[in-house]
């Protein structure tokens, strides 16, 4: 994982090369990229966790969203939510799901 403040790659070290240069090229963009596979892994987790609830219906609306290749910004403007808030939840989502920062 590549972080820097809000824009963030996430993609597995068995990866492809392919996903990795992806990664990089994102953050040298300061945008995020997020591999299919480390997506599925998220929400595959959370679906499996024997308590249903560890996401609030917020924050699960707001993976979904994440999932789908949506931008912070426009998530919020889809919620009429500032850009913080979202912020906010996208630390929960991962803090809940563990994974690392």
């Amino acid at each position: 994982m590549v972080y820097s403040s809000h824009q963030f790659s996430l993609v597995f070290k068995d990866g492809p090369m392919s996903e990795i240069r992806e990664a990089l090229q994102a953050v040298n963009r300061h945008t995020r990229y997020l591999s299919q596979r480390a997506l599925e892994t998220i929400i595959t987790q959370q679906q499996e966790e024997e308590k249903p609830d560890i996401l609030t219906a917020t924050e699960t609306e707001i993976i979904k969203a994440i999932a789908q290749g949506k931008t912070t910004k426009e998530i919020a403007a889809e919620r009429f939510s500032s850009i913080h808030t979202v912020t906010t939840h996208r630390k929960n989502i991962f803090r809940k799901l563990g994974v690392p920062d």
